[in-house]
This record gives structure tokens, sequence and C-alpha cells, in this order.
């Protein structure tokens, strides 16, 4: 795991509601859980061919605001 991304909207965060995204153009070699919003890389990471990753992370509430 990267990164886990969290939501404040107690509303939400009171019954799950939230979900999470990459925004477009976010770098490829990473994914994110929906439902929990921990960002993953899909291969281990390796130095010389990559040395960063750029990445937003989108979070949208149950009446669907970003």
């Amino acid at each position: 795991m990267v990164y886990t991304a969290t939501s404040t909207d107690k509303g939400d965060t009171f019954t799950g509601r939230t979900t999470y995204s990459l925004k477009d153009g976010s770098d490829a070699a990473l994914s994110i859980d929906a439902k929990t919003g921990a960002v993953t890389l899909a291969a281990s990471p390796d130095f010389e061919t990559q040395s960063s990753y750029s990445f937003t992370v989108v979070a949208t509430d149950a009446a669907n605001n970003a």
C-alpha cells in the first residue's frame, strides 16, 4: 500500500457511502480500492525505472458530490 485516502464527510463516513477513485491522468501504475481508499502499486516498484508516482484521489459522497 502506498497511501490511504480518508473522508471527513461525517454523514458518509458513518454510512460508509463515500467511494474513492483516482482522477484521470493519475499514474497508470497505481490503483485504488473504491471502498477503503487504499492506493496500491500494480507491480513492485523499481526506482531505476520510475523514481516517483503522481496521483489525485477523488472522494465521492452518497449525493454524487466529488
